[in-house]
């Protein structure tokens, strides 16, 4: 079969910088509005610390003393590994292992145990 000449179609009458143009010329470019576009209003004289809602006092801790013996176990734990460690003690290498990892335990306890306790499912703990 023999090829012909407009199998790729004829365009050697296609203006193609005039068709782009038109193309884009349908639609005006918009400039869509950023962050950077905001200015903020210069009235902040009118700001009265007398009208902020009653801040409300941090929530007590859920276990206080666990926690305060919690921090005292994970002290000694860390007091003893440091003495094995400039050889003031001598202990097998699975008790040092053992301390460290039940310091390391206590301390997580311990911060957990001083979280404050659940009263309100749908509050998220922000204070201003």
């Amino acid at each position: 079969m023999a090829r012909e000449d407009n199998d790729l179609g004829n365009l050697s009458g296609w203006d193609a910088d005039r068709e782009w143009q038109n193309f884009i010329s349908l639609d005006p470019p918009k400039r869509h509005f950023g962050p950077r576009d905001w200015s903020p209003s210069d009235n902040d004289a009118d700001f009265d610390p007398a009208t902020l809602p009653p801040a409300y006092p941090q929530s007590r801790a859920g276990f206080p003393r666990l926690s305060l013996a919690l921090w005292g176990l994970c002290g000694v734990l860390i007091i003893v590994c440091l003495a094995g460690f400039f050889d003031l003690l001598e202990f097998p290498q699975p008790v040092w292992l053992g301390m460290a990892f039940f310091a390391f335990i206590s301390g997580a306890g311990a911060v957990l145990a001083q979280a404050p306790v659940e009263n309100d499912r749908d509050d998220d703990g922000a204070r201003l």
